[in-house]
């Protein structure tokens, strides 16, 4: 049987879901729980498995990046970030859906006391945070019972990261809020007003990304510097490898550096949007994933298989 499901919008900088508008996806209802055109929006690798979340509640898992295996999440919303804690995944996404997973496969839906999308999410060792719609921030110990902090915005938030002794978010309008414990925030100046998307730790530097080809770095979460990323096409997912930083976006676009400051054009072999990206420091490959269904996987961030 055939459906045709409405995917509400997300506004996200790199069109998470659609680009301010609703879409009208196709599904197929049907084996295995995969439909025939749908998105995957973010992705995690826990050291064992890779597992990406989409679309109408999409998960599908993969211990190599290479096969991959649709799971059942009981809910048809839109997912659109997860995280893993060493013995938990949480995926966050539309209307305040909450699902945590010990293992990938089995998933429990939580109650988190919002309607707000949620968009993005951490842990920091001792709790996940997730940042939302109209300035949401919720945390958890465990992942089960949340609870609504005031983040002191009512901007969006899409992105969101933990630094080992902060957390710092990233959102509509250039927004940014930093906070050692998830409770208190203190708003930060980017220098612009471009929505970002994602934000990353490496180490040594915050880097964030958004529209408009923005991407911006810091040592501190405090003092921000915008960067050349030679594009102005949306950005919305970034990873570290140690070594090198992959950043994907719209149509495609994938970018590299060793330093966050040069940045070089990379081609990916499609033109459908990117939107989540990680790596795997055991298998010593970046997985990057996005609209239709797209996987694709690279050894060197440079060239890139498609694996769906």
């Amino acid at each position: 049987m055939v459906q045709v499901r409405r995917v509400a919008m997300i506004k996200s900088p790199a069109i998470r879901l659609v680009c301010a508008m609703l879409l009208f996806v196709l599904v197929a209802c049907g084996g295995d729980n995969e439909p025939t055109e749908s998105g995957l929006f973010g992705l995690v690798w826990s050291g064992s498995q890779f597992v990406g979340v989409g679309s109408s509640g999409i998960i599908r898992t993969s211990p190599d990046g290479v096969s991959w295996t649709y799971q059942n999440s009981g809910t048809t919303e839109s997912l659109l970030n997860v995280a893993w804690s060493g013995t938990r995944f949480t995926a966050v996404g539309n209307q305040g859906a909450i699902l945590t997973s010990p293992d990938g496969v089995t998933w429990t839906t939580q109650t988190s006391g919002t309607t707000a999308d949620l968009y993005g999410v951490a842990w920091s060792g001792s709790q996940f945070a997730t940042v939302g719609g109209s300035g949401a921030i919720l945390t958890s110990p465990t992942g089960t019972q949340w609870t609504l902090q005031t983040s002191g915005t009512s901007t969006n938030l899409y992105g969101l990261t933990w630094s080992g002794i902060q957390f710092v978010a990233v959102g509509y309008d250039g927004i940014i809020l930093t906070s050692p414990d998830a409770v208190t925030w203190t708003v930060r100046t980017s220098g612009i007003t471009d929505p970002l998307g994602s934000i990353i730790w490496s180490g040594t530097q915050f880097v964030a990304v958004g529209n408009n080809g923005a991407i911006l770095t810091s040592p501190d979460g405090v003092t921000w510097t915008a960067q050349t990323s030679g594009v102005s096409n949306g950005l919305s997912g970034i990873a570290w490898s140690g070594s090198q930083f992959v950043v994907v976006g719209d149509t495609g676009t994938i970018l590299t550096s060793p330093d966050a400051v040069r940045w070089t054009s990379q081609a990916s072999g499609t033109s459908n949007s990117l939107f989540g990206v990680v790596w795997s420091g055991a298998q010593s490959q970046f997985v990057a994933v996005g609209w239709g269904n797209v996987i694709l996987t690279s050894r060197d961030g440079v060239t890139w298989i498609r694996r769906s």
